[in-house]
């Protein structure tokens, strides 16, 4: 966007006179998105973030006000809450990029559930803009003067502040948040506009288009809320592939919600055993176990977490109610939740699924997903119980095209995995992010390669990798199918008859090429490893030299050549499995010597210079295909997990190559 070249306060009155015109030609369909102002110096062109539905200005009431709200700035449709909610919130917001627009409306009184500020009181406007400043300067932002517009009549000049936000649902993204605060109608106000910034947009165009805000109060008429549809079904029966359990009662309440220890208390909605408890805008602490983390009965985050420990056992950790799915403990993503944000294509929340909500917010929300009805499309609706924000404990949320609405934004869900067994023997990866490349400090001693470097992080998926090298009886039943050809030789390095003879039936194939091992993980339902996943399985997410730790190998932890000359562990292959002692993390064995192992990259000397963060597939061409591991006949540096053997095409093999499979969980 070209900014004019004139004072700020210009600024502001071409705009107020672009929104004049704008409003007039709401009913001209022909309303031209880009807009020319011209001055002595030329031609300017400002480009203004108009929207077709509600034009420039939309009616709306909240908490029993009713506002017309002028801007150039809308996001979508404004979604109110209920009359009778305890957080009474009106947004409009989009996904891909983030944005968002909305207005909190906080009577004398009571404070804000979803903010982390005190209690409303005439005159307490500035305690709250200071609060609100203070919370983004501990997010790590600096707040600098937003554009000064009219609230209720007055003029008023809010902050804004560029912080780290989970925007998307699975990483922080720079966002700018504007946040105004007015005192109007026996009420205080919080008017908060933010847009992620990862795509680019300057924060100097996103600040322009909040000039000429207008929020003032619809003498007129009052619209009402929209209601939410179509309607839905009532019913908790699980979803194909999840594992529904009935929670039990509390150990810690004494009477039904408590009420033995907390006089007053009262069942709101139920759910699959679960209860949602009241009053609202309770704060009793409570500790579900000696030593726990202690929670507010009551609150939305209790529940959550409440239901985690109850059904899933696991304990109460740090996080507020926009925070419970992204603070979920790492251990738990991928073994036992998909952590899936909002918006996602095909994936909409279920029955049983923990919902964060309120991006931007400080407190945010959480609740218990009971109920779906959504169609192919991903449009219909979903059923929630909460607490402290419904005074029945219970709420209907619209969804349309994959995305979760309602009067504040949903980040993300957790979903519960049902894991079918894995296929063979293999062991688990769960999904997460793990240290790849070499790293002096924990490396055995030697120096670090240039093609291993850097160290970088990286993320993957969730998968099952073989525990074991591929064996010689595994490889002829592939073989036998004719899916496989048959190795190059059946002899080893000291065997004769070895591919062809039961007593090494256990040990690894030999003499394969690199498309006889795809062809094996492909006629088995599997896949070679990616070179990340491969080292993620042998290293886990702690960085270390070897499958084991830091420490030395030696010939009960690998087979390798020794580092004295001409000596060897065993001088040829070992049964699979001989060396439980160099397991690695996660179970996985002979991850170091025996043989060197196949994975489906291509060799590129600086492919960890740019690799892509997520599940990073390897380059495209090459002409050697990687070996990862080292074998019986090689020596101790080259079984360091990061080291990277490019040696061989893939229509070779040899005496001391072979492979396993990785595969996605649920087969």
């Amino acid at each position: 966007m070209n900014r004019l070249p004139n004072t700020r306060l210009a600024l502001g009155l071409v705009l107020v006179c672009l929104l004049v015109l704008g409003l007039a030609a709401r009913s001209s369909p022909g309303l031209a998105e880009r807009l020319a102002v011209r001055n002595g110096a030329g031609t300017n062109e400002v480009y203004l973030p108009l929207v077709d539905g509600p034009g420039e200005q939309v009616s709306q009431t909240l908490d029993g006000v009713p506002l017309t709200i002028s801007t150039f700035f809308f996001p979508g449709e404004f979604e109110s809450s209920a009359p009778d909610d305890v957080s009474q919130i009106a947004t409009a917001f989009s996904l891909n990029p983030f944005q968002s627009f909305s207005i909190i409306s906080v009577p004398y009184g009571p404070s804000p559930p979803i903010e982390e500020l005190p209690n409303a009181v005439p005159g307490g406007a500035t305690t709250y803009r200071t609060a609100l400043t203070d919370h983004r300067i501990q997010q790590g932002g600096t707040p600098t003067p937003a554009p000064t517009v009219s609230l209720f009549g007055q003029m008023i000049t809010g902050s804004y502040s560029i912080v780290e936000l989970m925007t998307n649902g699975e990483n922080s993204q720079p966002a700018l948040i504007a946040e105004w605060v007015v005192e109007a109608e026996s009420r205080l106000w919080i008017i908060r506009t933010s847009r992620d910034l990862s795509d680019g947009t300057s924060p100097a165009t996103f600040l322009d288009s909040l000039q000429g805000l207008v929020i003032e109060i619809d003498s007129a008429s009052a619209q009402a809320t929209a209601e939410l549809s179509p309607a839905v079904m009532t019913e908790n029966a699980s979803e194909p592939g999840q594992s529904l359990m009935t929670v039990p009662v509390s150990p810690w309440w004494s009477g039904n919600c408590n009420v033995g220890n907390h006089p007053g208390s009262y069942q709101l909605a139920a759910y699959d055993g679960l209860v949602a408890c009241g009053p609202l805008r309770s704060s009793r602490l409570v500790y579900f176990f000696p030593g726990a983390r202690g929670q507010y009965e009551w609150q939305c985050a209790e529940l959550a977490k409440r239901y985690l420990y109850l059904k899933h056992n696991i304990a109460p950790y740090q996080a507020n109610g926009k925070d419970v799915v992204n603070n979920m403990p790492q251990q738990y993503i991928g073994t036992l939740f998909e952590r899936i944000a909002n918006g996602t294509p095909n994936k909409v929340p279920t029955p049983g699924d923990v919902i964060s909500f309120g991006q931007d917010t400080t407190y945010g929300h959480v609740a218990i997903v009971t109920a779906k009805t959504v169609d192919g499309n991903g449009n219909g609706t979903i059923s929630i119980i909460e607490q402290n924000w419904s005074a029945n404990g219970q709420c209907s949320l619209p969804v349309r095209n994959w995305r979760v609405g309602g009067s504040m934004p949903a980040i993300n869900w957790l979903h519960e995995l049902t894991i079918s067994p894995p296929p063979g023997e293999m062991v688990y990866v769960p999904a997460g992010e793990f240290q790849m490349g070499c790293d002096l400090a924990h490396n055995g001693g030697w120096g670090c390669y240039d093609w291993e470097l850097p160290l970088h992080p990286v993320y993957l998926d969730a998968y099952y990798i073989d525990t074991t090298e591929v064996t010689n009886a595994q490889y002829a039943l592939c073989d036998a199918a004719g899916a496989c050809d048959p190795p190059s030789s059946f002899s080893s390095w000291t065997r004769p008859s070895y591919y062809d003879n039961p007593t090494y039936a256990d040990y690894p194939v030999l003499n394969v090429t690199w498309y006889d091992a795809s062809d094996y993980c492909t006629w088995a339902g599997k896949r070679l490893p990616t070179e990340a996943e491969w080292e993620k399985a042998a290293r886990g997410t702690t960085v270390r030299a070897f499958p084991w730790g830091d420490q030395n190998p030696s010939c009960t932890l690998a087979n390798s050549h020794t580092d004295a000359p001409g000596t060897y562990c065993v001088g040829d292959t070992s049964q699979v499995g001989s060396y439980p002692a160099g397991a690695s993390p996660y179970g996985a064995l002979d991850m170091a010597g025996n043989v060197w192992e196949w994975v489906n990259d291509w060799w590129q000397y600086d492919y960890y210079s740019e690799s892509p963060y997520n599940n990073p597939p390897g380059p495209d061409t090459g002409t050697a295909k990687v070996l990862r591991g080292g074998s019986w006949n090689f020596l101790w540096y080259n079984l360091r997990v990061a080291y990277r053997n490019d040696h061989l095409n893939p229509t070779d093999e040899g005496l001391n190559v072979g492979f396993r499979c990785v595969s996605a969980p649920g087969g």
